[in-house]
């Protein structure tokens, strides 16, 4: 069975004439929204029925009952069943509140029901985001007969996602184009091939359980915390850890290369692909400023993809192949210390792979610097 999921678009460029400000075309506005007491909420603005090929018409009709159609739905489109699922996407290319530097898809969200905005019982505007409401106000916008015509998603909780999902970190998610024609749902520049508004992109009811069970991990926002994480985890931040351990690993006199570029239909870049000397592995680290379990399923794609690549003869690996096959690669993930969380989802998972923590401490003079650790075994590995 097809399972159809929608993906809003909130696009922050496109958001400068928002009757709800800037603020309107960013999912943490929402998600405060809700947080502070209000059950539900219409999420973004009208949506289109774009991405549904040959079951536009079924979903259509479904939709013109006098009440929202409630999500969770299947449907039956000539004979054929299908799902409407009540799990949502957005994706962004900018956001007004929370700095982002690549389009992808940062939040998740329930939704409880989509149907044409009369249908809802909006009662003095319960559904409708506050600062849309001052915006309506202020502006005296004269009343649209054909608003109540549009059709609108209500949701009742917004997750933010651990990491964004992308062209290169997305399983082959699909949506219908011109002519009923399947494609994929990212393009080749990295955003979404349908490009306006919204759409519904496809996959089995088992890929989407697959997906769910293994990339979709989400976490609860804390104003205070963000705000402590912007002024800490920027990506100024990101660039220093970076540069950081490429001094490190080269004052070791380590063999170090860095943000080589995967081949193939996943794509992606590692951060760094190091050999400390002849007796050990070949090692793969991928880098994350928080604790982070997501980047198990990263780190083993990188190294799959590359023992794919590497009998090539112009593969950026072709130091790891031995004349029949690819050299052993022991994968690394390096993340900001204590690393519970990805430590127990490596042992969860029967991994061989070796967790490292980073901190920052004082040195001598009061210099800053940096410490490395095995998560596991607590053994210092690099410091400053």
């Amino acid at each position: 069975m097809k399972e159809f999921r929608l993906v809003i678009y909130m696009n922050a460029p496109d958001s400068r004439g928002f009757y709800g400000g800037r603020g309107a075309a960013s999912p943490l506005a929402y998600y405060c929204h809700l947080a502070n007491n209000k059950r539900k909420v219409f999420l973004g603005g009208p949506i289109k029925l774009i991405g549904l090929g040959k079951y536009h018409d079924s979903v259509k009709d479904a939709l013109k009952a006098s009440k929202p159609l409630a999500l969770l739905k299947d449907l039956c489109s000539d004979g054929e069943q299908i799902r409407l699922s009540d799990t949502a996407f957005i994706y962004q290319n900018d956001d007004p509140l929370l700095s982002t530097s690549e389009s992808g898809i940062y939040w998740k969200a329930k939704i409880e029901a989509i149907g044409p905005r009369e249908s809802f019982s909006d009662k003095d505007g319960k559904f409708t985001l506050d600062a849309v409401k001052i915006g309506l106000e202020e502006y005296e916008v004269p009343v649209d007969k054909n608003r109540g015509k549009e059709l609108v998603v209500l949701a009742s909780r917004l997750f933010k996602l651990r990491e964004p999902l992308d062209k290169d970190n997305s399983p082959r998610l699909m949506v219908y184009g011109g002519s009923h024609r399947k494609r994929r749902f990212w393009g080749d520049n990295g955003k979404p091939s349908i490009r306006r508004q919204n759409a519904f992109m496809h996959m089995t009811r088992h890929e989407w359980q697959m997906f769910d069970d293994t990339s979709v991990r989400h976490k609860e926002v804390n104003i205070g915390e963000l705000i402590d994480s912007q002024i800490k985890h920027c990506h100024v931040s990101e660039s220093l850890v970076h540069e950081m351990l490429k001094i490190m690993f080269a004052e070791k006199g380590w063999w170090v290369n860095y943000e080589l570029p995967i081949k193939g239909k996943e794509g992606g870049r590692i951060d760094f692909l190091i050999k400390q000397d002849c007796r050990h592995d070949w090692q793969l680290i991928e880098v994350k400023l928080d604790d982070n379990p997501d980047a198990i399923t990263q780190l083993q794609r990188y190294i799959e993809a590359i023992k794919c690549d590497v009998k090539k003869k112009d593969s950026h690996f072709r130091k790891l192949w031995n004349g029949k096959k690819c050299k052993e690669i022991k994968g690394v993930i390096l993340c900001k210390y204590p690393g519970g969380d990805t430590v127990k989802e490596v042992r969860k998972r029967k991994k061989q792979y070796d967790v490292w923590t980073y901190s920052y401490v004082n040195g001598k003079s009061s210099q800053l610097g940096i410490e490395v650790h095995d998560a596991m075994s607590k053994k210092l590995i690099l410091k400053s």
